[in-house]
């Protein structure tokens, strides 16, 4: 739908269903409360961004005019609406003081993601614990919409702008989700500074160093890459690659044989074969082991139909794209057996991609099934 409103730019971002308390003053604003008011029409808060006006705003409802002053001047309640996106800014409108726009109103999806939100709900409190304040919702955590919370996790205008720019749920929580982990690793920092501070010229309690504990960076890991044409064995210390071992097998005793070698202490292993399983449980009694899958904890999301089909490989190609290159979007690109092209938002999200022949595949099906190029 596309429709003429009246506008109120403001350096605010209001979201839809969120109740929004204003007091008017400027003559050509009372006049649009006045006129928005007498005729049942809403109106639209534009945002305002560096001194300039954004596309985007949010249509608001006059719910009730509290207080009207003698000079004029009103105390308003209203209530956000939905979206809209401006495609013509009126300045001038005929005899009236306040500006207008042409705009639209772009799809976007509501509905509730309630596991999403209660884990969200959780670092928000983690949050609020951390900085000593208490904020109560108004709605029950199972109706709660990612607008419901925006304005309780220190957002920024700028990122609450960013925000309103994202118009699907899924893509707000997640948004929400990356800026309180971020938030609350510098506050826990903070946190820990202020003890530390605190600690300085009083008495500590300390226990002894133990010398059975190796650093992290002393730690080996092994990651183990089964595919369709080779079985890998990148040998980590730290982060650091030390050696990639090519097996020959599967077997148990090599495994082992590996384990012992670099006396390992971590392991993960990522499959598309059907490799031996007896190795999975030698992993597991000799190290921390960790079998790749789509129920890991990843940096990303995978919001497709089914996620259980994605391969090992994949998961891993695409969280190593979203490590290496963060808050943009990824075409990770797999050449192996075959060739796959996996497609990364910038929010983390993996939304598929194609599986196509590899080089070897091409090169034998070309010989094979050509008459004049397998000639040459």
């Amino acid at each position: 739908m596309t429709n003429f409103i009246p506008i109120f730019p403001l350096d605010i971002v209001v979201f839809p269903g969120e109740s929004l308390h204003l007091h008017i003053f400027e003559s050509k604003y009372k006049q649009l409360i006045k006129d928005c008011y007498a005729t049942q029409k809403p109106f639209g808060i534009v945002v305002v961004l560096d001194n300039a006006i954004t596309e985007l705003g949010t249509l608001l409802s006059i719910t009730e005019i509290t207080k009207v002053y003698d000079d004029g001047k009103m105390d308003i309640k209203t209530k956000g609406v939905q979206i809209f996106n401006i495609l013509e800014l009126i300045k001038t409108v005929p005899d009236k003081l306040y500006s207008g726009a042409i705009v639209t109103y772009p799809t976007n999806e509501t509905l509730p993601n309630t596991s999403a939100i209660e884990k969200i709900v959780q670092q928000i409190k983690q949050l609020h614990s951390l900085l000593e304040i208490e904020k109560k919702f108004k709605k029950p955590v199972h109706e709660l919409l990612s607008y419901d919370i925006a304005h309780h996790i220190g957002l920024t205008i700028k990122e609450e702008y960013e925000l309103m720019k994202l118009l699907k749920e899924n893509q707000r929580l997640e948004f929400i989700k990356r800026h309180l982990k971020k938030v609350i690793e510098v506050l826990d920092g903070m946190e820990g500074l202020k003890q530390r501070i605190q600690l300085n010229g009083h008495f500590k309690e300390l226990k002894g160093f133990n010398y059975a504990w190796t650093s992290p960076r002393m730690q080996t890991t092994l990651c183990f890459d089964f595919g369709n044409t080779r079985l890998k064995c990148a040998v980590f210390n730290g982060a650091d690659i030390k050696e990639v071992i090519v097996l020959d097998n599967d077997e148990v005793t090599t495994i082992q044989s590996i384990i012992q070698q670099h006396h390992a202490t971590k392991s993960i292993l990522s499959s598309v074969v059907n490799h031996n399983v007896g190795i999975e449980e030698v992993l597991q009694q000799q190290t921390q082991f960790h079998k790749l899958n789509h129920t890991s904890k990843l940096p990303i999301t995978t919001p497709v139909g089914k996620p259980e089909t994605i391969g090992a490989d994949r998961l891993a190609l695409c969280s190593a794209a979203v490590h290496l290159f963060p808050n943009q979007h990824n075409l990770a690109i797999g050449l192996g057996t075959c060739i796959t092209y996996n497609f990364i938002n910038k929010f983390g999200e993996f939304l598929g991609g194609s599986i196509s022949p590899g080089m070897n595949m091409r090169f034998r099906a070309m010989h094979e099934q050509t008459a004049l190029i397998a000639n040459n």
